[in-house]
């Protein structure tokens, strides 16, 4: 009887292993024998040398035996762990603290030590703590170290504002501004800005879809689904069909929350009671209209598509409605009940009394004309307040060019989820003969697209039709559309009011759907040169003045004549949407931003291919206290 290498208990005996190993498996075998501890003995047949390969023992500790072990090929008949798999060299290759066979990653079957694949990529939160003590750190998969996040770093600055965005400023899954009790930024005191939270929300989804389709990453995509299912509750809150709600979350589940949306709507939904903000606007839809096309394109989870597409379906098919509400019409003192024809307008009847309709006109101009208990995304807005006794004389198809933007970036988007789907023929059909019968007319309505701003007023009203500019063209295949979408408005009437900007955001989007043949390196380089310049976070709200330092524009005053470089540019919430000259800025240094701006332009570049990962060979894994 022979006796042959068994799995020690002690670190001791697969040092040993792995050092035997290391220096010639064949010629030294009796000597790696004799130096590890032998205390599990197999019977060998009789006449036979005891060969690790058939010896019914897992010799080198990997937690495979003989032909199991990868060890054991005809290139390598033996089983003594020479390196040739991450589970068989002595090494923890991912990182997490076990090593080999004890790590759960190398029980499976698989000749990988590392999650997903023997690739480094994120399955954490940086600086978080899990229940068993491990803590979320860098790990350098070249080195095989533990490391720290690089300050000059672009994608380890995308990290830390990922850190202090869902530790901070994501309070029951949406994006909000955070206002601490101190500038040591440890207490939030309270919540604001849930106003515009469904569509840096949305903008958030579509930038971890992004992320996970530029790296894989586990945690992009655990992230894609928690999201999902918050914009899922938002459109589903209100009760209202395709009615987005601006925020809302659980009563009870975090005091703060509850303190900082005391304006909110009351109603019940799954079993308890919410808390909503309503009065919804146009522009919450385009993050999340944008962020779900994203998502669904990042994953291949069956039940998470299916989620994603029967949200978007559930704004698309309403819009397509075509219904008649009784409205009531408030013209001065006068207020009358009028049946109005509606379409492209989603409803909120818990939003006024009664649950009817409201149109206030307050002038002339179709811009001065409130509504409540709905939301139109017509892009002929007129069509709609013509009907209104006395205001026939309004322009008849007056185009709204950003409202014709978003409904075929809509449209297009639900007829690209539904295409070849099973049990979605006959609704994808419809979308599509909807789309068809339709968008001639939006694309002449969105060729009228200009910024009339002056001073930099109104630039937000850019953004919203930018996200989804970028969805449509990106997304539309016919060769006339995409000639009018590409070249006739994005490169010769969007991209020259945006070229001097140094509006990274933009300039992406510009590069990804220039027309063919058009060189866009320059642009690239020029904006991704002026995205290295964003701070790192936190991203605080300081008070700025920068008069006299900057030559000032004459015609408008508090701005300086050209774009500012965004290393010198006031911290505001979302800075794609703020224009790139303004001089002053009242701040408060408790209140910090999300910085959704950097990782949406950092992670959209990355996947566009505009941006190298700087960060190659490092990952965010779980470190084992010990």
């Amino acid at each position: 009887m022979m006796t042959a290498l068994n799995r020690s208990n002690g670190g001791l005996g697969r040092a040993r292993a792995v050092l035997c190993a290391v220096f010639g498996a064949a010629a030294l075998w009796a000597a790696c024998t004799q130096a590890t501890p032998q205390t599990q003995t197999v019977d060998c047949p009789l006449g036979a040398a005891c060969h690790p390969c058939s010896d019914g023992v897992d010799n080198d500790g990997d937690g495979w035996t003989d032909g199991g072990d990868p060890e054991c090929s005809a290139d390598q008949p033996d089983e003594l762990g020479l390196g040739s798999s991450s589970c068989n060299d002595g090494l923890d290759g991912d990182g997490d603290g076990r090593v080999d066979g004890d790590d759960p990653q190398c029980q499976t079957a698989s000749d990988h030590e590392v999650l997903g694949a023997d690739a480094c990529m994120d399955v954490c939160l940086y600086q978080d703590e899990r229940g068993d003590g491990a803590s979320c750190a860098v790990w350098d998969h070249r080195s095989q170290i533990w490391s720290e996040l690089d300050p000059n770093s672009l994608h380890d600055r995308a990290r830390a504002y990922t850190m202090w965005l869902r530790r901070f400023m994501m309070p029951a899954g949406g994006v909000a501004t955070t206002i601490f009790q101190d500038t040591s930024y440890t207490v939030p005191t309270f919540y604001t800005d849930q106003g515009d939270s469904a569509i840096w929300t949305g903008t958030y989804l579509a930038t971890e879809a992004l992320r996970a389709m530029a790296t894989g990453a586990p945690d992009a995509l655990q992230q894609i689904e928690r999201t999902v299912e918050v914009l899922h509750d938002w459109l589903n809150v209100t009760g209202a069909p395709g009615y987005l709600a601006r925020y809302a979350a659980p009563v009870g589940v975090d005091p703060l929350v509850d303190a900082s949306i005391i304006y909110g709507r009351l109603t019940p939904y799954k079993g308890r009671s919410w808390r909503y903000v309503g009065d919804t606007s146009r522009d919450q839809y385009q993050g999340v209209m944008l962020g779900l096309t994203l998502a669904y394109e990042a994953t291949d989870d069956a039940a998470l598509r299916n989620r994603i597409r029967d949200d978007v379906l559930a704004v698309v098919e309403q819009l397509m409605k075509r219904e008649t509400r009784t409205t009531r019409v408030v013209i001065g003192n006068l207020t009358l009940p009028i049946d109005i024809d509606y379409q492209y307008v989603v409803f909120n009847p818990q939003e006024t009394e009664g649950g009817v309709p409201e149109i206030y006109i307050e002038g002339s101009d179709p811009e001065d004309i409130r509504i409540a208990g709905f939301q139109e995304f017509h892009p002929y807005v007129t069509d709609i307040y013509r009907q209104v006794p006395g205001f026939g004389w309004l322009p008849k198809n007056l185009p709204r060019a950003g409202s014709a933007i978003m409904v075929g970036s809509f449209f297009r988007a639900a007829m690209e989820l539904t295409r070849d789907q099973p049990g979605y023929e006959e609704r994808h059909q419809a979308i599509s003969d909807f789309y068809y019968s339709n968008v001639g007319r939006w694309l002449a309505a969105a060729e009228k697209w200009t910024y009339f701003g002056e001073c930099g007023d109104g630039y937000y009203g850019t953004h919203i039709v930018q996200q989804p500019m970028f969805n449509w063209t990106r997304l539309v295949d016919e060769p006339v559309h995409q000639t009018l979408l590409r070249t006739e408005l994005l490169h010769e009437q969007m991209w020259p009011t945006f070229q001097d900007h140094k509006n990274v955001l933009y300039a992406y989007f510009y590069a990804a759907n220039a027309p063919d043949g058009v060189d866009t390196s320059g642009v690239v380089a020029e904006h991704t040169a002026q995205l290295r310049l964003f701070p790192p976070p936190p991203r605080v709200n300081l008070p700025y003045d920068l008069t006299g330092q900057f030559a000032e524009d004459g015609a408008c005053p508090g701005n300086a004549i050209e774009a500012l470089d965004l290393n010198v540019r006031p911290a505001e919430d979302y800075i794609w949407q703020r224009h790139p000259w303004r001089l002053t800025f009242s701040g408060d240094p408790r209140r910090l931003f999300a910085g959704v701006d950097y990782l949406f332009a950092y992670w959209l570049g990355r996947h566009q291919g505009y941006i190298d990962d700087d960060a190659e060979n490092t990952c965010l894994r779980w470190r084992d206290p010990a």
